[in-house]
């Protein structure tokens, strides 16, 4: 990832990373490993999240986010999850390894590996799921 895209040459976010000791806290692409072949679907849903530092617990962050920096700051808490749904359809969460469950950033989002599985695997979906092909679509 670029330093841009993480975001860590912003001089105010940094300094208030640094006075709220969380300069060293990883972003969350820095601490997901994809399947080869899924990183374009991946980036798309989660955008600008990849940016996000992860936080075990936001509530050690109430204070320090009463005065938030400027520029961008995304947060993922770490210790929150999911359960799966039940259908039989594989998920976009199966493509990727990380430290902690990823499901409240990637619940519903089902894979298909062509735009005519994709078709085909819609009809089942919910109304919250959602499905994408490797190259995005």
């Amino acid at each position: 990832m670029q330093e841009s895209a993480l975001g860590t040459n912003n001089n105010d976010l940094n300094a208030w990373l640094q006075t709220h000791g969380l300069h060293d806290v990883p972003r969350l692409a820095q601490s997901i490993k994809v399947e080869s072949g899924w990183e374009t679907a991946v980036e798309i849903v989660l955008g600008t999240k990849l940016q996000a530092l992860c936080i075990e617990d936001m509530t050690i962050l109430q204070e320090a986010l009463i005065n938030p920096p400027s520029g961008k700051l995304a947060l993922f808490e770490t210790s929150h999850n999911i359960e799966k749904t039940e259908n039989n359809i594989d998920s976009l969460l199966d493509k990727i390894q990380a430290p902690w469950p990823l499901s409240t950033l990637l619940a519903g989002v089902k894979i298909a590996v062509d735009i005519k599985t994709a078709y085909q695997i819609r009809k089942q979906l919910a109304e919250y799921e959602s499905v994408i092909t490797p190259i995005g679509l």
